[in-house]
């Protein structure tokens, strides 16, 4: 059924695939997964909490008129009125059958636009303290080949419609609206399996999402994650000399610089700070939750996290920020109790990148993943920065667990965990007495920063974390985050060509390996050096912006590919260079899901050291039909190395039959064949000799459309002329070529 469809899984339907996934939905209970990369995501249901839409003219006094028919319904004292959404409880769990009727009876009441079942992330998976609703929204992207009128057909006869076009890649993306008492993710489900869209996911509610821990500590005069001195850290802890970023060295090369911009995607900033006030760019601020032109805070904890990146430095004042010359501006994701939703952060994650964020700093994660907020990260790192893509940083979480919170997970991202102050990954053990946290780690985890007691920005006067502007202690893993992400404004202050790529395997590169742990594993970047809880190490500003200003001293000055004939012709220009061993020739195929994996194609040697214009040009011989990314790996004689750009090509499906000339010719032993055809259909290759005699059958096989090649060895033949003939369909073609041995 679909009116209440929420109250029953269909059992029949729903249990044998669930068995296989290997978590169970008994009857009489709510969908408690959606589909995330092809495959169903669990959550886990909570039976004790509710989550909750008002209508618009609905006030304190009517929603409690109605929850007063329940006696197991209490409304907590923090219930956002002004967002009309929060979470409610029930004074203690109940049976699926009674929690379906309380939700269906709600949902029948004009005070109430929607009622949903609440959800916890699953031991292991994210931060089991996020409460997860449902509102009632999908968030869907639809194949490019889906027409508009199939999108509104599909949609009218279900009586959803439209209220949000999202500016993304891939295919057309909308936020859609169900009809009132409907559940969003058995809408999004079927949306999902009707083969229409690349995804289909609801929008989601967060709370907790932010990975901050609040401290149980009660001025901080010197801030410890710059220069460890041993005995400077709040509260009386006995840190380990020099275990910091080494910020203070980092400084004698570069303070930053007021063209790096990094956005903080947080609860919005105290734009009136005075540490942070003249290093606001006010008017790229934004609140995605309440869709304002601004981003005020009205939480604190985006004030603390904006200090960290850049607080202004040498004013006499309060604190000093990583990187204190670049600029920042807020991109407000989170209302005044800490929660979002799906919406709030894949609108902030486009706006991160599209007002011009060079890093972006995120101190939050721990809730089930988004793929349209991820589609926005692919986005940034492709199309951000004019293709140089923005830096991403993100939190791994405070649950102490062996498995890192999405979005650090993404592969596109910095994954920041938490350091103490004696080099050690921020555990309930580790020495800074904070028994009741540690930092996330494990698969996934790239580098560790100062994580705890760390002095920073508050926001102003009373309503802060303290009754002055600053606070002493601020913690977690959101500590941790917008102190890489000064550290990564820092290195592109020295070096604006860096793509986001090289800056993070800068960071990664020159972190320091400390600890009682071993770096002997490869980590997902494949550098070694990785340990498993403190990733390629502790973050070394000095070290890093030292590595960036040596840099590999080759300016290229253009970078292009276009297609010739059934050829990709890659060409580059250099104005100087110093110590130039050569380019590596790099490609990658573009993919449906993002992701990129690059396979050297080729080599082009260099010319040394030079101060005169060079050019240069690599074929790709007849790739087949698709969308292709190239890059030049350029690598000085010691073996240092610097990435270009990205450029893409698209081949299209051929228009018509064609044989190529097989290259090298002459040949031996080897040479590559290729041809074009522009249907499917029997391929026959053959080559035969000057008698006409067949010598070799090179295919003799269904072909799709699109271009093809195969290499033909001439191992057991003479030397000579040799023919090589196409049949495809009513197509023939004969070309000549020479064995020479």
């Amino acid at each position: 059924m679909k009116k209440n469809k929420f109250t029953l899984v269909l059992f029949s339907v729903v249990f044998p695939m669930v068995l296989w996934l290997g978590f169970q939905t008994p009857q009489n209970s709510v969908t408690n997964f959606y589909y995330y990369e092809g495959k169903p995501y669990p959550l886990e249901f909570s039976a004790d909490m509710i989550f909750i839409e008002l209508s618009e003219n609905t006030d304190r006094l009517s929603f409690e008129s109605v929850l007063s028919e329940f006696s197991e319904l209490v409304i907590n004292e923090n219930f956002s009125y002004e967002y009309k959404k929060d979470f409610i409880s029930l004074t203690q769990s109940v049976e699926s059958e009674r929690y379906i009727q309380i939700l269906n009876h709600l949902n029948s009441k004009p005070e109430i636009e929607n009622a949903s079942p609440v959800f916890r992330m699953p031991e292991g998976q994210g931060n089991t303290n996020t409460l997860i609703g449902v509102e009632k929204e999908v968030i869907a992207q639809f194949k490019p080949s889906v027409t508009s009128e199939h999108i509104n057909s599909y949609l009218n006869a279900r009586g959803m419609h439209i209220i949000h076009e999202y500016d993304l890649t891939g295919g057309s993306t909308y936020l859609i609206r169900i009809p009132k008492g409907e559940y969003a993710i058995d809408y999004a489900n079927d949306l999902y399996l009707s083969g229409l869209v690349n995804y289909a996911e609801p929008n989601l509610f967060f709370t907790n999402l932010l990975q901050q821990v609040i401290p149980n500590d009660p001025f901080f005069p010197q801030q410890w994650s710059h220069k460890n001195t041993g005995n400077n850290i709040p509260g009386g802890v006995t840190g380990t000399v020099g275990c910091d970023m080494r910020t203070d060295s980092a400084w004698t090369i570069t303070m930053g610089d007021p063209s790096v911009i990094v956005s903080i995607v947080d609860t919005g900033i105290d734009t009136l700070h005075e540490d942070l006030h003249e290093r606001m760019i006010v008017g790229l601020s934004i609140n995605t939750f309440s869709n304002l032109p601004y981003a005020w805070d009205d939480q604190n904890h985006g004030t603390a996290c904006a200090g960290i990146v850049a607080a202004t430095g040498n004013n006499n004042m309060g604190v000093i920020g990583v990187a204190p010359l670049s600029r920042i501006f807020g991109v407000k994701i989170f209302n005044s109790s800490g929660n979002t939703n799906s919406n709030a952060i894949i609108n902030g994650m486009i706006a991160a990148w599209q007002r011009g964020s060079w890093v972006s700093s995120n101190s939050w994660g721990g809730g089930s993943p988004i793929t349209a907020a991820n589609n926005a990260i692919q986005d940034g790192v492709n199309l951000g920065r004019n293709g140089k893509g923005v830096v991403w940083s993100f939190a791994t979480g405070n649950g102490n667990s062996t498995s890192i919170s999405w979005p650090s997970s993404n592969l596109n991202v910095l994954s920041v965990g938490g350091l103490s102050p004696c080099n050690q990954r921020k555990s309930t053990t580790s020495c800074d007495g904070e028994t009741w946290w540690g930092a996330n780690y494990g698969t996934g985890l790239e580098i560790v920063a100062p994580a705890v007691k760390i002095y920073s920005t508050d926001r102003s006067g009373a309503p802060g974390y303290t009754s002055g502007n600053y606070v002493p202690n601020f913690n977690g893993t959101s500590s941790a985050t917008p102190n890489a992400s000064g550290v990564a404004a820092l290195i592109l202050a020295v070096d604006s060509t860096l793509s986001w790529e090289e800056v993070r395997e800068i960071i990664c590169l020159t972190a320091d390996k400390v600890g009682s742990y071993t770096y002997n594993q490869a980590g997902q970047l494949n550098l070694g050096g990785w340990n498993n809880q403190m990733g390629y190490g502790r973050i070394n500003a000095f070290s890093a912006v030292q590595y960036t200003l040596a840099g590999i001293p080759v300016e290229l000055v253009s970078f292009n590919a276009a297609v010739s004939d059934n050829n990709v012709v890659i060409s580059w220009i250099t104005a100087t260079e110093l110590n130039n061993a050569g380019f590596e020739v790099q490609r990658s195929q573009k993919t449906d899901d993002g992701s990129q994996i690059w396979e050297k194609i080729g080599y082009v040697p260099g010319y040394g050291t030079t101060t005169e214009t060079r050019s240069y040009s690599f074929t790709d011989a007849n790739p087949s039909t698709g969308t292709y990314l190239y890059r030049l790996k350029q690598i000085d004689f010691d073996g240092t190395y610097k990435h270009s750009g990205v450029v893409s090509v698209e081949l299209d499906i051929p228009i018509e039959f064609a044989l190529g000339q097989n290259y090298p010719n002459p040949f031996n032993p080897a040479t590559v064949i290729s041809w074009q055809s522009p249907v499917n259909g029997i391929n026959t290759l053959k080559v035969f000799d000057l008698l006409g005699q067949e010598a070799a059958t090179l295919v003799n096989e269904e072909r799709p459309a699109g271009r093809h090649e195969i290499e033909f060895n001439s191992a057991g033949l003479t030397s000579g002329i040799y023919f090589y003939q196409l049949r495809a369909g009513s197509y023939t073609a004969t070309r000549k070529m020479i064995l020479a041995k």
